[in-house]
């Protein structure tokens, strides 16, 4: 989080020292910070309302249509008519149009971005912001940033953006996220597996070291080698503290399973 050391000064600065023709100015900064924070996280709110029914009305059309398998049966099919129900009530003050829903959140969260808040630098990197290829070269110098700020207060959910393999339908649906350089190799997939293997417990921790493994086999020995020990290191610098992962480090956008 960025520090506004000058709004904090100018609070607690005695009047006495201001000067009578240059009064201090009030706490603008602060105000308009916390104004694109709440604009940030109202539109995401949104956007994950309409993902949630989008999801789950393609699964109700599909088992409509030719569905026979349990997961297609009148009480299933009836739990996501009452779901669809229950988030388009919670849609007051929202649009119900999908391409608003995506317009509203890419603007309020490149407005968001300077308040250095991690959840918006998180869903910043991870690429939900669709865009032309015109602002790639912005997304992908401001997500160097970001992700250099990730790794260094231990954020889990930056190490994982970067865990994923590149696959053709593009990453986990967040189409901009591909345009990393970072992303696309084997070293990559490799390194931040195993940083994830390390703070990873239980079933995940047995996720995360097939993830390794599979990784392995396209790098030389001594690439594991040294990914391994930049691994350990990254790990005891800035992940040694953070929370210990049972289960994948939840993302930007929530959406529950439609089965």
């Amino acid at each position: 989080m960025l520090c506004r050391l000058l709004v904090v000064a100018m609070l607690v600065a005695p009047a006495l020292h201001a000067s009578p023709t240059r009064r201090a100015k009030p706490p603008a900064t602060k105000v308009s910070s916390q104004a694109a924070l709440d604009a940030f996280h109202q539109a995401r709110h949104c956007l994950e309302l309409g993902l949630n029914i989008e999801s789950l009305s393609n699964v109700r059309q599909i088992c409509n249509r030719d569905g026979v398998s349990d997961r297609c049966s009148a009480s299933r099919q009836a739990w996501r008519a009452h779901r669809i129900e229950q988030f388009q009530r919670a849609q007051s003050g929202c649009s119900a149009d999908p391409k608003v829903q995506e317009a509203d959140f890419r603007a309020t969260l490149i407005a968001a971005v300077a308040t250095g808040d991690p959840d918006v630098e998180d869903c910043y990197v991870e690429g939900w912001s669709n865009a032309t290829s015109a602002d790639i070269p912005m997304y992908v110098r401001t997500s160097e940033q970001l992700i250099a700020k990730g790794l260094a207060r231990g954020d889990w959910r930056i190490v994982a953006v970067l865990a994923n393999p590149i696959e053709p339908e593009g990453l986990a649906g967040a189409g901009m996220a591909i345009n990393l350089p970072q992303l696309g190799s084997w070293m990559t997939d490799y390194r931040f597996n195993r940083l994830l293997w390390l703070g990873a417990r239980g079933q995940y921790a047995d996720m995360e070291n097939f993830e390794v493994e599979a990784a392995a086999r396209w790098l030389r020995p001594a690439a594991r080698r040294r990914a391994d020990a930049w691994a350990q290191a990254e790990f005891r610098r800035h992940f040694s503290h953070s929370p210990v992962l049972d289960q994948a480090p939840r993302g930007c956008l929530h959406v529950e399973p439609a089965d």
